[in-house]
């Protein structure tokens, strides 16, 4: 999977992709604090991504990850 999320990353030239979300407003940063994948979130923060964002629920990336 971090292989695959590298390959991604770096076959998309602006940042805001990053900040895409899905149906409920996740960003891939929420989803990756959401499974506990340290790694992807470190790729993700390293890439630029933002960890403040709410979805549509009002959460955030740490109120997903300490959910779990």
């Amino acid at each position: 999977e971090v292989v695959r999320l590298i390959q991604l990353l770096n076959g998309f030239g602006d940042i805001s992709a990053l900040e895409t979300t899905d149906e409920e407003g996740k960003t891939a940063f929420m989803i990756a604090a959401e499974r506990n994948r340290p790694d992807m979130m470190e790729i993700l923060l390293n890439k630029g991504a933002k960890i403040n964002c709410l979805d549509k629920y009002g959460k955030s990336s740490l109120h997903r990850a300490a959910a779990k």
